[in-house]
């Protein structure tokens, strides 16, 4: 009797695993970005390396990270609060999980910017390993939303609600990109809400983007943390 019952719980268990973890499609590609998908991690946010490379992406779950262009993703760092952004400095990742307004004083100026502060813990080789900051947390400060390249090129989201115009039926963002005094779109394909945005050594563009409109397109019906996260790259280096 003992075995038998010890044999439900298990099923049980394993049943309840296998609800909380949402199929995940194998990423798509669009004529300008391709997707990338982290299976059951909630939400990203922050981004920073490159795709060539390492590339680390904070999410509801911790940092991961991956060394094969997106096939697979490794657990960095568990995390006890969400990290907003990472930001770099030569070889040095930092998390940065504060909040604040300022404004953006890059090759423009952008008042009233989203910025993510404070940081507690750093890496040095790219989420192999980590540590703390000696002086409990740095001041350090990262525009949310907002990027530069190495040549001076800004990016931006541009969010948009119902409030903004009665054609517009739900919130979702555009990428943008500052040229010759005027922002351009770069036609990202979907009507999704984007977190945040991160530019390479390389000048690639990277975006994280919220994953329920992602779960309706695929007609994803659970109701579930465990779900999958997002990056979108663009596929043309920025000038």
């Amino acid at each position: 009797m003992k075995t038998l019952l010890l044999f439900s719980i298990g099923i049980f268990l394993l049943a309840c695993n296998q609800e909380k973890n949402v199929k995940v499609t194998e990423p798509r590609q669009f004529e300008d970005w391709v997707e990338l998908v982290i299976p059951n991690v909630g939400e990203t946010y922050g981004i920073a390396g490159d795709i060539d490379d390492t590339l680390l992406v904070s999410t509801d779950k911790g940092v991961y990270i991956t060394a094969d262009k997106g096939k697979t993703w490794t657990l960095s760092k568990e995390l006890l609060e969400n990290v907003l952004d990472i930001a770099e400095h030569e070889d040095t990742v930092f998390l940065l999980t504060g909040y604040s307004v300022q404004n953006y004083m890059g090759p423009l100026t952008i008042k009233n910017t989203d910025y993510a502060t404070y940081c507690y813990d750093f890496s040095t080789d790219y989420g192999k390993t980590w540590h703390k900051d000696p002086e409990s947390f740095c001041r350090l400060s990262s525009p949310i939303g907002i990027a530069n390249s190495t040549s001076g090129s800004v990016c931006r989201l541009h969010h948009y609600s119902p409030t903004d115009s009665p054609e517009i039926e739900s919130t979702f963002s555009n990428v943008e990109l500052y040229m010759n005094s005027t922002w351009k779109n770069l036609n990202f394909p979907l009507k999704y809400n984007l977190n945040n945005i991160h530019i390479d050594k390389m000048n690639r563009l990277y975006i994280s983007a919220n994953t329920w409109s992602y779960m309706q397109d695929l007609n994803i019906k659970e109701f579930t943390s465990q779900v999958p996260g997002l990056v979108y790259m663009y596929k043309h280096r920025l000038p």
